[in-house]
C-alpha cells in the first residue's frame, strides 16, 4: 500500500517498494501493538478469574459458617416449653431468618419459644428484626458474583471482536504483500523511458493517498478530490505504447483507495472498541474496589453477630444450669415429702385398687405410684414391666 510505481528508475524519488516496506512495517508495528493489548487483556482476564474464585471461596465458607451457627442455635432451641399456666409475661421478640421468638418469664424461669406457641396476655413487645443475618449476607455475595460474571461474560466477547478484527486486518496486509509482489514483477519487465512523466505523476497521487490514510479522520471531500485526481491521471495517458501502464497504474490507485477506506474504517472501530475496553476495565476496578469494602463490611458484621449469639449461648445455658438446679431441688423436695408421707394404710389401699382392676393403664399407673412409695430402683422398674404377668394370673398365685 506504501509503494509508488516505478520507483527502480529514478534515484531521487522513493522507491515503490522502499515506501511500500515502509507502510508494512507500520502496519507490523499497528499489528504488535493490537496483540500487546490483546495479551494485557487476557492476563487482566485471568487476574478476574483468580478473583472470581476467591470470591466462591468466601461464599462457600461463609455457608459454612451460616450452617454452624444455624445448628448451634437448634440446639438451643430443643427444651420442653413451659405450660400455659405458668406464664406470667412476654419478655422480648426477636425476629431470625422468616422465624419469630418470643421469651416468656414464667413461674419457673425464662423460656425461648416459637411466635404463636402460647396466646398472649396484654400487650406484645415490639419485634427486633434481625435482618442482616449470614442467609442474606450469603445471597448478597452470591448476587456480586453474578454480576461479576456477567461483566466478564461481556469482557470476553469484546475480546473475541478485537481478535476478528485483527484477523481482518492480518488478512488485508496479506492480500497487499500479494499485490506489491505483482506490482514489483511487473515494473522490472517495464522500460523506463516512455513512463518518466507518468511516473512523476504516478508519486504526487501516491503521496496525496498516504496523506489521506495517516490523517486522524476521514474526510469525505478529499477522497472525491482523490478520486478525481485519479481518473484525470488514467485519462491524461496515451493510447500507444502506455496503454498497458495506463491500466496497471488504474488499477493501483483504485487498489490504494479501496485499501484506505478498508483500513480507515478498521482503524476507527479499534478506537471506539478501545475506549469502550477502557471504560469497561475502569468499571471493573471501582466494582473490585466496592466489592473489598462491602467483604470487609460483611466480615464485620458476622464478627459482631457471632459475639452477639455466643452471648445468647452462655445466657441461654446459665438459664438452663439455673433451671436444672431449680428442678433437682424440686425433686429432692418432693422426695422427702413422699417419704414423710408414706404409710401402712395407704399401701394397702394402692394394693387393694391394684388387684381389683382389669384396666391395664390403670395397673402401669398404680405401679408407679408404688415404685414411689417403695422407691424401688430403675433396674428393679425396668424387671417388673418385663415380667409382669396379667393379673388373673397373679391373683391366683397370691390365693394359693
Amino acid at each position: 500500500m506504501d509503494g509508488s510505481p516505478g520507483s527502480s528508475v529514478v534515484s531521487d524519488a522513493p522507491s515503490e517498494k522502499e515506501n511500500l516496506e515502509v507502510t508494512i512495517d507500520a502496519l507490523q508495528q499497528k499489528n504488535d501493538r493490537l496483540k500487546l493489548l490483546l495479551i494485557k487483556q487476557g492476563q487482566h482476564t485471568k487476574s478476574l478469574k483468580s478473583k472470581q474464585e476467591e470470591l466462591e471461596n468466601e461464599k462457600e465458607a461463609l455457608h459454612i459458617k451460616l450452617a454452624e451457627t444455624q445448628g448451634r442455635l437448634n440446639k438451643l432451641l430443643k427444651y420442653e416449653p413451659p405450660k400455659e399456666e405458668d406464664i406470667i409475661e412476654i419478655l422480648a421478640r426477636v425476629k431470625i431468618d422468616t422465624e419469630i421468638y418470643t421469651c416468656w418469664r414464667t413461674r419457673k424461669g425464662n423460656y425461648w419459644c416459637v411466635e404463636g406457641t402460647f396466646v398472649a396476655k396484654g400487650q406484645n413487645p415490639e419485634v427486633l428484626d434481625n435482618s442482616c443475618n449470614k442467609k442474606i449476607q450469603a445471597e448478597q455475595a452470591a448476587n456480586i458474583v453474578r454480576q461479576y460474571e456477567d461483566r466478564m461474560k461481556r469482557l470476553q466477547e469484546n475480546m473475541d471482536a478485537y481478535e476478528e478484527k485483527n484477523q481482518t486486518l492480518q488478512q488485508a496486509y496479506r492480500d497487499l504483500q500479494i499485490r506489491f509482489d505483482e506490482i514489483e514483477s511487473r515494473e522490472k519487465s517495464r522500460p523506463v523511458g516512455l513512463v518518466r512523466c507518468l511516473i512523476d505523476e504516478s508519486a504526487e497521487l501516491y503521496e496525496k493517498v498516504m496523506g489521506f490514510v495517516l490523517d486522524d479522520e476521514i474526510d469525505n471531500n478529499k477522497l472525491n478530490s482523490m478520486q478525481k485526481s485519479i481518473s484525470n491521471f488514467v485519462k491524461k495517458t496515451s493510447e500507444g505504447d502506455a496503454l498497458d501502464l495506463r491500466e496497471h497504474l488504474g488499477t493501483i490507485q483504485r487498489s490504494l483507495v479501496d485499501i484506505t477506506r478498508r483500513l480507515l474504517h478498521a482503524r476507527n472501530e479499534l478506537q471506539t472498541q478501545e475506549k469502550a475496553w477502557r471504560a469497561t476495565c475502569d468499571a471493573l476496578m471501582h466494582e473490585k474496589e466496592e466489592m473489598k469494602v462491602q467483604i470487609s463490611r460483611l466480615k464485620v458484621e458476622m464478627s459482631k453477630k457471632q459475639e452477639e449469639f455466643q452471648g445468647t449461648l452462655m445466657h441461654l445455658q446459665q438459664e438452663k444450669d439455673f433451671v436444672a438446679q431449680e428442678k433437682s431441688r424440686e425433686i429432692k423436695q418432693l422426695q422427702s415429702e413422699i417419704k414423710k408421707s408414706i404409710n401402712v394404710p395407704y399401701l394397702k389401699h394402692v394394693l387393694i385398687q391394684y388387684f381389683c382392676t382389669d384396666e391395664l393403664d390403670v395397673q402401669d399407673r398404680l405401679i408407679n405410684v408404688l415404685s414411689t412409695l417403695l422407691q424401688f430402683a430403675p433396674e428393679e422398674m425396668t424387671k417388673i414391666r418385663e415380667h409382669r404377668m396379667p393379673k388373673g394370673v397373679l391373683t391366683r398365685i397370691l390365693k394359693w
